[in-house]
């Protein structure tokens, strides 16, 4: 067999540039591989316009627009190198759209805000093809004191998915319409100095998948410098996994440096316990 890549290569391409209050960047990447054995290829291009105003010392806003294309073959990796679907293809092609805007109240309060479209066109050929579209909106605003930080948010998203299944001589389609809102609040305190604490907790209210769920997700952290080279940390926690569309979020991502969302499958609800020595 064939150990390693063979036809592997790829390019990434960036420019940008700043005209006063106003920046810029442009960005294409590249990637293909036939992989390491057969029908194990992959092919996927990126294509990213990214543009930002200042309007004042205080308020920011910006515009992205970013385009995702692949091919794929089956890449599975199983025990058995000669477990494989030979004939497998996989073809999806994603384009977002995102608006953002971030205002300085005062030096100690902040809020940020994005809206976002997104569409999803999935297809397994001979097999099924599925089409997602949907936006999202979410505002998240940060109270800064001396060793106390609150940070507030509130989100929304709207999903509508149409899967057409492909059997020999017919085809049957299924529509689905999901709605998820989210709302979390999250506290820091510095106290003693060398000591950061985190309480919070979010709530999701999720309607339209295969379970509709209501879900209160507490989140406790705890991270400690007992000295200037060493970092103990804790954190306990539980989180709401969201659609694939509405994974990007303003929501902060970690806990004391746990990650709380990952891959899983939609709406799952998982508990996280974590205990770090970073030295």
């Amino acid at each position: 067999g064939v150990v390693g890549g063979n036809a592997t290569r790829g390019d990434e391409i960036t420019q940008s540039g700043v005209w006063g209050r106003l920046s810029y960047s442009l960005g294409q990447f590249h990637y293909e591989t036939d992989g390491f054995r057969e029908n194990n290829d992959l092919e996927e291009d990126i294509y990213n316009v990214f543009t930002q105003v200042s309007m004042s010392h205080k308020t920011n806003i910006q515009a992205e627009f970013r385009h995702k294309e692949s091919d794929s073959g089956d890449l599975s990796l199983l025990f058995d190198p000669d477990c494989f679907l030979d004939d497998f293809r996989e073809i999806k092609q994603t384009n977002s759209t995102r608006l953002g805007l971030h205002h300085a109240f005062t030096p100690n309060s902040d809020i940020i805000a994005s809206v976002s479209y997104k569409s999803v066109d999935y297809e397994q050929p001979d097999c099924f093809e599925l089409d997602r579209t949907g936006y999202s909106a979410e505002v998240r605003h940060l109270f800064r004191f001396d060793r106390f930080l609150v940070d507030l948010g509130l989100g929304y998203f709207s999903q509508d998915h149409e899967k057409t299944y492909i059997y020999p001589g017919e085809s049957f389609t299924q529509k689905g319409h999901v709605r998820h809102t989210n709302v979390y609040g999250y506290a820091q305190l510095n106290y003693p100095k060398s000591v950061t604490w985190t309480l919070g907790g979010s709530g999701d209210f999720f309607k339209g998948g295969i379970v509709d769920n209501n879900q209160f997700n507490p989140k406790l952290g705890l991270s400690w410098n007992p000295s200037s080279t060493t970092t103990l940390r804790v954190a306990v926690l539980r989180a709401f996994k969201r659609t694939l569309l509405s994974d990007q979020t303003l929501e902060p991502t970690q806990v004391a440096g746990f990650n709380q969302f990952f891959d899983d499958g939609e709406a799952t609800e998982s508990w996280r316990y974590g205990v770090g020595l970073d030295h």
